[in-house]
């Protein structure tokens, strides 16, 4: 018999070690290196962030509850199979167990399932986030997906089926605004989801986009929450970028002024009038 190929090597599961290990304040700056911050809005992107990292560890959470969980099943089997199949750390898992078979946690998972329920648009594309669906529209379009677009991509199944009756109706009302909408100024092809959904929709969030930073510059706008954020980072940096032009010719005229009088000191002294100059086009000093 013809021996057998060694078991081939495989990647195990990640567990950034190498991040783990960085202790010195200068190193960890690289990892900041791979993600992109207004500085201005430092505090709002950070507060963002872990909103967001909870939201994807309460998922992934969720997700395990849905495959492994039996309140009829022996916890202990539960953990081990849970750590062999995923890697779970087994004392993380047994709390999680324990606290899913409490009478409070089923209030809650009933009332959660309930107002799921109540959601009427859903969409067709799984665990794919909404910025991988842009990304993939934006390199076939050449350019970047409008919202009302990227909700038509991910509620339109391949048959031309929709994912609700309430999604058609949606998609229905983008088409007819994108066929009649007239090129008036100040309009945005962002606004015609808007326009279609006909309701507000919930603060913090956009359809198509997903939680936002909690920022007053997420209010509700014309041309969408995401873009009013957008437009404040820009003001914030113009500002600062204003502020700074300020300052630099502050300085200049400072240095200007002291030529200024280095010229007056040395036409004293070789008793040759010299005219005064500061820079202005009248010749007259600010005060």
């Amino acid at each position: 018999m013809d021996a057998q190929p060694p078991p081939k090597r495989t990647r195990g599961p990640t567990k950034c070690l190498s991040i783990w290990d960085i202790n010195k304040p200068e190193e960890r700056i690289r990892v900041k290196e791979k993600f992109i911050f207004y500085p201005v809005a430092t505090l709002t992107m950070k507060g963002w962030t872990l909103k967001n990292i909870s939201e994807k560890w309460r998922g992934y959470k969720g997700d395990l509850k849905r495959q492994y969980f039996d309140e009829t099943s022996n916890i202990v089997d539960v953990v081990d199979r849970v750590y062999a199949e995923r890697k779970v750390d087994k004392s993380q898992f047994e709390k999680l167990m324990i606290r899913w078979r409490t009478d409070e946690d089923k209030k809650s998972s009933e009332q959660n399932s309930k107002n799921r329920s109540k959601h009427d648009q859903s969409h067709i594309v799984g665990t794919k986030s909404f910025a991988r669906v842009a990304e993939e529209m934006e390199k076939e379009l050449k350019r970047e997906p409008a919202r009302s677009e990227i909700y038509v991509k991910t509620r339109v199944r391949v048959d031309g089926t929709f994912s609700s009756r309430a999604s058609e109706t949606v998609v229905a009302n983008i088409n007819r605004i994108t066929t009649t909408a007239t090129a008036s100024e100040g309009e945005s092809s962002q606004d015609v989801l808007a326009k279609a959904l006909e309701k507000p929709e919930k603060i913090g969030r956009e359809i198509c986009i997903g939680m936002l930073p909690p920022s007053n510059g997420c209010r509700r706008a014309s041309s969408g929450q995401a873009h009013s954020f957008i437009s404040l980072q820009v003001h914030e940096e113009l500002k600062n970028q204003f502020d700074q032009v300020q300052k630099e010719n502050t300085q200049i005229k400072d240095q200007m002024k002291l030529v200024n009088n280095y010229l007056k000191s040395v036409s004293e002294k070789i008793g040759v009038p010299m005219p005064e100059f500061n820079g202005n086009a009248s010749g007259t000093e600010d005060e």
